[in-house]
């Protein structure tokens, strides 16, 4: 609606984020906005906001819109069981060279496998999980006159 804050993604794959001027006749007229630190003369730094001309956005230009992150989202995207299981193979070829043993034989072998199959999963996750909801076959982004 109007006055509200959006976040999107339009067709040439460029991010656009600002307030929502109007909505006329499918299209969406954007303020966008941008916020940055910039230096003082006393060499402290603020936030500066720089507002630029508005534009419309087709309803039907708009491909995606971010996912919010949440907190427990590292047990989801696979980020630590490859920092798990990334640190178990580090730390088990360091321990192997310094005592100079065999590191890539025996049993040792088998949970260097272990560890790298785990890797494999957290990467696979990893991949696989989404950062944004992309408008498609799941998700369908339509314009509905109130009036």
């Amino acid at each position: 609606m109007s006055g509200s804050y959006i976040e999107c993604q339009v067709k040439n794959d460029q991010w656009i984020s600002g307030y929502i001027k109007a909505i006329k006749n499918d299209s969406v007229f954007i303020t966008p906005m941008q916020v940055k630190q910039v230096g003082t003369i006393w060499g402290a730094y603020m936030l500066d906001t720089s507002w630029y001309g508005t534009y419309p956005v087709y309803v039907k230009d708009i491909t995606a819109f971010p996912k919010q992150s949440k907190g427990s989202e590292i047990f989801t995207n696979g980020a630590l069981l490859q920092l798990g299981s990334g640190t178990y193979i580090l730390l088990n070829i360091i321990n192997g060279l310094s005592k100079k043993e065999e590191v890539f034989s025996g049993s040792n072998l088998g949970n260097l496998g272990i560890a790298a199959g785990v890797f494999g999963l957290g990467t696979l996750l990893h991949i696989t999980n989404d950062k944004e909801w992309r408008i498609g076959r799941k998700y369908k982004l339509e314009y509905i006159n109130l009036k």
